[in-house]
């Protein structure tokens, strides 16, 4: 067996660069593909939570005193605070002086290469040889099409995709052994507790991290920075009317595992959750005895799993209420991004434990198609949604909920000169 070991690490350190070079090529096709949809569907229009959560903001940002300012960035979206979002379009309203949400929604987008590389990153270090045919399969997870309502909607997508890369960032920082990056790593902690609703379960994360890192270092501080933050971040916090939390643990449940199973599209989302579920669950239990050592290598990802399960089981809490709507619900778009991260990490973690064994490309071919023709089937159904969603923005007097509302804060976004609609309506 050790021989048998001792020969493949031996061929494995014969794979050239060029070869790794050629797969890290290959990941760049779902990346293109990718930006080259919102390329061809984005539109510089509002949709949705874009009019109050940046229009009206900036609207309020321009007439507020200096000593108010503060007040306002920490102020409630619905039951969130996106301080972190809020900055960037401050930043972005400062330098150009006008609100342009193709603009926005490109900042939003780039958020996924980042969260891609650290991803990479991570993988490099965990399975030494074959993280570069891996890299492909990560960039189809996180670059698919059905991420549509994210992409087009500059909040949602500078919310959801910055948590997650706030968080990642951070977690990058606190594995690192140079203390000199301890410093960013509290700060993007931080960052991350106030970019979203689920910012505090990353920042929560974080902490379990440094616990298993056995690092009291980095334990205190993670501690300190959670313990702080999240007592500052309910500060005059206000409960927001929701009518959709879950009053059902079985529809609570349901909820949970259809948006599990929700990246190989909308079909037997509970039977995939389930196994999904249970793949994790048991690769945990076989990397117990090696977690139990001290075995680092495999911490990032358990961390960034636990943050993907929890945010999905706070969605499921919180958006369950309407059990006949479950199915529609829990395949709401801009939810996505969670079950395609847990598949990206799936993969990682099944390709660490085949890397060794004769059944390598077998299993990483077996699970690669499952995954391709998944993204192929999403690929499809995004074009379609993300044409219907260009539609709607343009066609729609507001592609907003409440017309009057949208009405009025256009009105004043034109006549301060920070947007106007009807000069970015495309004429079709």
């Amino acid at each position: 067996m050790k021989k048998h070991i001792h020969q493949v690490e031996q061929n494995e350190k014969k794979e050239s660069t060029p070869v790794k070079s050629y797969y890290l090529l290959i990941s760049l096709i779902p990346i293109y593909l990718f930006f080259s949809m919102i390329n061809r569907y984005a539109v510089n229009i509002p949709m949705l939570d874009d009019w109050d959560a940046i229009l009206g903001f900036i609207i309020d940002w321009t007439k507020s005193p200096n000593d108010e300012k503060f007040r306002l960035l920490m102020s409630q979206h619905n039951e969130h605070r996106i301080v972190v979002s809020r900055v960037i379009y401050v930043l972005y309203y400062s330098i150009s002086n006008k609100i342009n949400f193709i603009n926005l929604g490109i900042i939003s987008n780039l958020q996924l290469l980042v969260i891609f590389g650290i991803l990479v990153y991570f993988s490099a270090k965990f399975i030494k040889n074959t993280w570069p045919i891996i890299s492909i399969f990560i960039a189809f997870c996180i670059f698919d099409a059905s991420n549509y309502e994210n992409s087009m909607m500059s909040m949602a997508g500078m919310a959801n995709y910055g948590v997650i890369m706030l968080f990642l960032i951070s977690l990058l920082c606190y594995s690192s052994q140079k203390y000199s990056l301890l410093i960013v790593a509290i700060v993007f902690q931080i960052l991350c507790i106030y970019s979203n609703g689920n910012g505090i379960i990353g920042g929560f994360v974080l902490v379990l991290f440094c616990v298993a890192t056995r690092n009291r270092l980095k334990l205190f501080s993670s501690i300190i920075t959670f313990a702080a933050s999240s007592i500052l971040y309910f500060q005059q916090y206000h409960k927001t009317e929701n009518n959709l939390t879950g009053k059902s643990l079985v529809a609570i449940t349901e909820f949970f595992l259809r948006l599990i199973g929700g990246h190989l599209g909308p079909d037997h989302r509970i039977f995939i959750g389930i196994i999904f579920l249970i793949a994790i669950m048991l690769i945990i239990y076989f990397l117990s005895p090696k977690i139990l050592k001290g075995d680092k290598e495999s911490f990032p990802f358990l961390a960034t799993i636990l943050f993907i399960i929890l945010s999905m089981g706070s969605v499921a809490v919180f958006r369950s209420a309407e059990e006949s709507k479950i199915e529609t619900l829990s395949y709401s778009s801009r939810y996505l991004i969670y079950p395609h991260l847990y598949a990206a990490i799936l993969i990682i973690l099944i390709a660490y434990f085949v890397e060794r064994t004769k059944i390598k490309w077998i299993a990483i071919s077996i699970i690669g198609f499952i995954y391709i023709k998944g993204y192929t089937e999403n690929y499809k159904f995004g074009d379609q949604m993300f044409q219907i969603y260009r539609n709607r923005a343009i066609f729609n007097e507001y592609h907003y909920p409440i017309k009057q509302k949208a009405a009025n804060i256009g009105f004043k976004a034109c006549e301060k000169k920070i947007y106007c609609l009807e000069e970015n309506r495309p004429l079709e």
